[in-house]
């Protein structure tokens, strides 16, 4: 199931160290326009600590609602919301993450459970967990991550189907910059039809590069990154204030392979980016390469 604030895997998945924010430099909204024209609105909520509490979101003119609330309890931050992406689906999804003294995340455990609002043809639920485990270099770079989910799905007492998706990825850093990343993911999907058991799914591999050489600073509001990566969308790997640059060019390789190991998918996709930096030299705006990604420009928005 695809939540509207999360895209799968990739996202929304890292944290970064902690930095001292003065009031100019919080983060309060930013604006993700798609290739259709549509804007999402995020807004942040801040407690006296600066951490980020509560997250507002909207598309277009509609009425704004809160979607995330958030609490801290130590070095665990949990986020629940109720995505609404699915408009015949009740939809809770509770979030995990374990930080560091530095506030990198350690782990991640989420858990999604939906509720069929309407009963024609039939009623269905499903729910969904995951885990997300990640190690850093000496650096505070990202060096790899582990991941293992479970998705099942209940159309009625005659018809079930379940995923268990499995991903390793590993990460290659040079000169304080994120050069490269490997992932490998298994997802075998099991169905039981009226007694009859079907095993499919397969796997795939992405290879990423990216490239630096417009040597764009990585400069923006750092330290609510844990929670802010959560709701990142797919085409930026993470935040990292330990990292030196951001990158302006993504080239991902993509092969997707059956159940029984046979190539059915190839791809190769190059995606550019152009930022532009505020008067205080923080990220002010993503341009992205139409084409490839949901959203085409990205603004951020700071102050008090």
């Amino acid at each position: 199931m695809k939540i509207l604030t999360l895209s799968f895997l990739s996202l929304l998945f890292f944290s970064c160290k902690k930095s001292g924010n003065s009031a100019s430099t919080q983060l309060l909204r930013t604006e993700y326009t798609s290739y259709t024209g549509d804007i999402l609105h995020n807004e942040y909520g801040y407690d006296m600590m600066g951490r980020i509490t509560s997250i507002t979101q909207y598309l277009n003119t509609a009425p704004p609602a809160v979607t995330v609330a958030i609490q801290y309890s130590g070095n665990e931050v949990t986020l629940i919301s109720h995505p609404e992406n699915e408009p015949t689906m009740n939809q809770t999804k509770e979030v995990t993450l374990t930080l560091d003294a530095d506030g990198k995340l350690l782990k991640r455990i989420g858990y999604t459970h939906g509720v069929s609002i309407v009963t024609t043809p039939e009623p269905s639920e499903y729910f969904s967990y995951d885990t997300l485990v990640c190690e850093y270099d000496a650096a505070g770079l990202l060096k790899k991550k582990t991941y293992s989910g479970y998705d099942s799905n209940w159309v009625n007492p005659t018809y079930t189907y379940s995923t268990r998706l499995n991903s390793t990825a590993s990460f290659t850093s040079a000169d304080g910059n994120l050069v490269s990343s490997d992932e490998y993911v298994t997802y075998p999907r099991t169905t039981r039809n009226n007694g009859v058991v079907t095993v499919a799914g397969g796997s795939s591999e992405y290879h990423k590069v990216f490239d630096y050489s417009k040597s764009f600073p990585n400069r923006m509001d750092f330290k609510n990154a844990a929670v802010l990566n959560e709701f990142r969308y797919d085409y930026e790997p993470l935040l990292n204030s330990n990292y030196k640059n951001m990158h302006n060019q993504m080239v991902t390789n993509n092969t997707d392979k059956d159940i029984n190991g046979t190539v059915v998918f190839t791809i190769t996709t190059t995606v550019d980016a152009e930022r532009s930096y505020n008067s205080d030299g923080l990220l002010a705006a993503d341009h992205i390469t139409p084409g490839h990604t949901q959203y085409v420009e990205i603004n951020y928005f700071y102050g008090k």
